[in-house]
């Protein structure tokens, strides 16, 4: 599927003359490897700019995926945590303690094993409700977060994701 969509927007778009956000979930678990490292290099090759949250724990155990990580251009791959263990909902529904633990888990292993400061936060399933609002509230050095309920536009750090899918 993404091959399709790569080849739409390389034969469709002035890719200098247009932006266009491409935020792919669920970078980790090793079964993906080949997906994602095909995904990845394919749009460094063509210059496109992507975002992939990545499911911190995996990374504890998959070696393969740690060191293509710490290779790419980060000039084009921006690497955003996508929560720690990606069971859903991880966030929506838990109380405070525990949503601050995952989104720290997560953050803390991003650093320690590919040293970057993660600036943007997904939850799985983009599940999240007030208390992760109020836990991300208090990480300023979360800038950017992807949120699916509409309630929370108003948030100035927030991207909303409408649950819109692209199929080939």
């Amino acid at each position: 599927m993404y091959r399709r969509i790569s080849e739409l927007f390389r034969d469709s778009l002035e890719i200098n003359s247009h932006g266009i956000i491409i935020k792919a979930d669920d970078v980790g678990p090793l079964r993906y490897n080949n997906s994602w490292f095909r995904f990845i290099e394919d749009y460094q090759a063509m210059g496109i700019k992507i975002s992939v949250g990545l499911i911190s724990q995996p990374l504890l155990q998959n070696s393969e995926m740690l060191q293509f990580l710490s290779s790419i251009n980060h000039d084009l791959v921006e690497i955003w945590s996508h929560g720690f263990d990606h069971k859903c909902p991880e966030f929506k529904g838990h109380d405070f303690t525990y949503q601050m633990d995952h989104v720290l888990k997560g953050l803390y292993i991003i650093y320690k094993k590919l040293r970057i400061l993660t600036r943007t936060f997904g939850a799985p399933c983009n599940a999240t409700d007030k208390t992760t609002i109020d836990v991300l509230s208090q990480l300023h050095g979360i800038r950017t977060w992807f949120l699916e309920d509409p309630a929370f536009r108003q948030t100035p750090q927030s991207i909303n994701i409408l649950r819109r899918t692209f199929e080939c």
